[in-house]
């Protein structure tokens, strides 16, 4: 693994820890403030039914005496409407942290399969795995500059929507044409023929790549924000590992072709 690649995966899994140790700190104080509340309410709970047991014992019944009562004997319940709108946004904060922690794993562990091998089919099989597992692609195609040559050349073709192109001499539909041009992810907009997404592969501001999106899994009505953000991270990330995965690929033919000459000498 090369010394970037080090050090793009070391700086992501510090980022990464960093927002992990900023969600722990903020469920914990969440945490001690609903239990702080509960004490609070407990103390309440204890003083009205105190005060009721009191007046029920000198048979006058006026509950309306109780500590911060306004004379309608809502004393105790205000604390208990507090509460319960407390442990619903208590709550909701568990769940948007949940899925914050679940988006996190999710974009580590796509990070880490694309930097774990170094052998280009098992890297465009990573490529495929995330569009398919994490984003939800059912029909796409993804097409790969070829080595010393200006077009892209068909590498995976799933579903039935995609064209049945093998090689693009340049990017032919609008969207695709536009996502090269402008050199980021693009979606398209409603009633738009063609793909729904269009990623390049940028390495270095250079396009090794199109990942063209056509339609999604029957269960995903539209793209969601940790789609976008899987996106963003093929368009980067995936086009280094591939430029690394093929250029080992190259040094190690080179490799294996000058011991075949040696030994042959050695031979001769």
């Amino acid at each position: 693994m090369s010394e970037a690649r080090v050090t793009n995966l070391e700086a992501l899994v510090r980022e990464l820890s960093q927002k992990s140790r900023a969600l722990s700190t903020d469920l914990a104080e969440q945490s001690e403030r609903l239990a702080r509340r509960a004490r609070e309410l407990e103390q309440d709970l204890d003083a009205a039914q105190t005060l009721l047991s009191r007046e029920a014992a000198s048979g006058n019944g006026h509950a309306d005496a109780a500590p911060g009562g306004n004379g309608n004997g809502n004393g105790a319940s205000r604390p208990a409407a507090d509460l319960e709108r407390e442990n619903r946004d208590f709550a909701r904060r568990c769940v948007q942290l949940e899925e914050h922690s679940a988006n996190l794993a999710n974009l580590y562990a796509a990070t880490y399969q694309l930097h774990a091998t170094l052998d280009p089919d098992a890297v465009v099989g990573c490529i495929v795995e995330i569009t398919v597992n994490l984003i939800g692609g059912a029909e796409f195609a993804l097409y790969l500059l070829e080595d010393g040559k200006s077009d892209f050349a068909l590498r995976v073709r799933e579903g039935e929507l995609p064209p049945e192109i093998t090689h693009l001499p340049e990017p032919v539909y609008p969207l695709e044409q536009a996502a090269v041009v402008e050199k980021r992810t693009l979606f398209a907009v409603e009633e738009q023929e063609g793909p729904i997404c269009c990623v390049p592969l940028l390495h270095e501001d250079r396009l090794i790549g199109l990942l063209s999106i056509y339609a999604l899994l029957s269960h995903k009505a539209a793209f969601t924000p940790l789609d976008r953000e899987l996106l963003e991270l093929l368009s980067g990330q995936a086009a280094v590992a591939l430029v690394s995965s093929q250029s080992f690929a190259s040094i190690d033919r080179k490799l294996k072709t000058v011991q075949r000459v040696m030994d042959f000498i050695k031979k001769g």
